[in-house]
């Protein structure tokens, strides 16, 4: 298993492709084109990820990576990966919003053993260590240091409704049938992967997911929420959500905080 100094070394890779996203952002320095499905990429998503894949090589390099931005990764199949996305919420960034992400995540025997999980433009940085639970802190600065995030059952505050996060741009009418048996409960929209995020540090309770998502998109949330004593499953099924499926698509799924019940029919 990684050590905390190896995991360390992870959690700088994305303070740096952090800084460069915002660089970027903050000098309008940023080329779009656009994939073949017509979902935009950005020089930002690049340089992102040649700073995460150059420095994953040099410190790791038996372990093999697939990123979204390296096509000839998607077709290969690995018991022992890392899996990157080094811009989740692109659409959002081009924007000028600030729910962006750069997500890393080491996966072993298809379930993720540790998610780096970084929020550039809100300067919040969320990672786990096997066996240390969960830190959370700030990206950037020189006083930069992570707090260890305290164990919380869900559901534990003062409004006695569940807190749904949905996506801002893909929510649909199955969310709401899923959450029926849920009874009350409030909604949040909040882009990208800080959603996996917001649910390990006991600031949401359910994330539905019916619109499509790769690995990529969750690997390193789910890692939080696992170190987090969360779960997270295929829907319609229940099955146990693993990875290193065919190209790397996910299926719908459920996510919840700890201490949550699970619904699923």
């Amino acid at each position: 298993m990684i050590s905390r100094q190896q995991v360390d070394k992870i959690v700088t890779l994305a303070m740096r492709a952090s800084e460069k996203i915002n660089e970027l952002r903050e000098g309008n320095s940023i080329d779009v084109s656009y994939k073949s499905d017509k979902s935009p990429v950005s020089s930002a998503d690049f340089q992102a990820n040649e700073i995460i894949v150059n420095g994953l090589q040099k410190s790791f390099p038996t372990i093999p990576i697939v990123s979204e931005e390296i096509p000839e990764s998607h077709s290969r199949k690995y018991d022992r990966f890392f899996i990157i996305d080094p811009l989740d919420g692109t659409r959002v960034f081009l924007r000028g919003e600030d729910e962006f992400t750069v997500n890393i995540a080491l996966v072993e025997n298809s379930v993720p053993k540790i998610g780096i999980l970084a929020a550039p433009a809100l300067d919040q940085m969320y990672f786990n260590v096997p066996g240390e639970g969960i830190f959370h802190g700030r990206c950037f600065g020189q006083d930069s240091h992570f707090e260890t995030v305290e164990s919380h059952n869900g559901n534990q505050h003062d409004n006695p409704e569940y807190r749904v996060l949905l996506s801002k741009a893909f929510s649909t009418d199955k969310e709401k049938q899923l959450l029926k048996d849920y009874g009350a409960y409030q909604t949040e929209c909040v882009s990208s992967s800080i959603k996996f995020a917001l649910l390990s540090v006991g600031k949401g309770d359910i994330y539905p997911r019916f619109r499509p998502t790769r690995e990529w998109d969750t690997a390193a949330g789910h890692a939080l929420l696992l170190a987090s004593g969360g779960a997270m499953i295929e829907l319609p099924s229940g099955s146990n959500f693993i990875y290193g499926k065919d190209k790397y698509w996910n299926p719908p799924f459920l996510a919840v905080a700890k201490g949550i019940p699970i619904h699923c029919k």
